[in-house]
């Protein structure tokens, strides 16, 4: 009788709570790696179709700053104890989801784009800083003049 008392808690308590909160929570994760995966392709196509005149850092702000909020969720978001980005980070030997994000952190970076923004509590923000401001201002008033 015993048996079938522990057999019927498994069953009916402890494996549905232990296995639906798993489910559950990497479901979370799940959407946050779809979110990374919209996020990467919209930035990376950002840069591709804004690479000729260059001009990446005025016209990809949004998708960059997108791409890197979601990367921030997968660090913050917590399951069973680690971290969601641990599921995709350190799990294989290509890192796939981190050398995805360190590579456009790279482009971002290479092209100095954080300095065209304003910071603001840490975070980048799309308000363009006041040097970019004052440079877009004298670059089309003597645009003409170099033609």
């Amino acid at each position: 009788m015993q048996i079938f008392i522990i057999y019927i808690t498994l069953h009916t308590i402890l494996i549905p709570k232990i296995f639906c909160n798993v489910i559950i929570e990497n479901e979370n994760c799940t959407k946050l790696q779809d979110e990374f995966a919209k996020a990467v392709s919209n930035f990376t196509s950002c840069g591709v179709f804004h690479s000729r005149p260059i001009n990446i850092c005025e016209k990809c702000v949004d998708s960059y700053l997108d791409l890197d909020q979601t990367y921030r969720k997968m660090n913050e978001l917590a399951i069973n104890d680690s971290k969601c980005i641990d599921y995709f980070v350190g799990q294989d030997r290509l890192q796939i989801v981190h050398t995805l994000y360190m590579a456009s952190v790279n482009l971002w970076e290479e092209a100095k784009c954080s300095k065209c923004f304003d910071v603001v509590n840490g975070q980048l923000t799309n308000n363009l800083s006041a040097d970019t401001e004052t440079f877009l201002k004298l670059y089309k008033k003597n645009c003409c003049l170099f033609k």
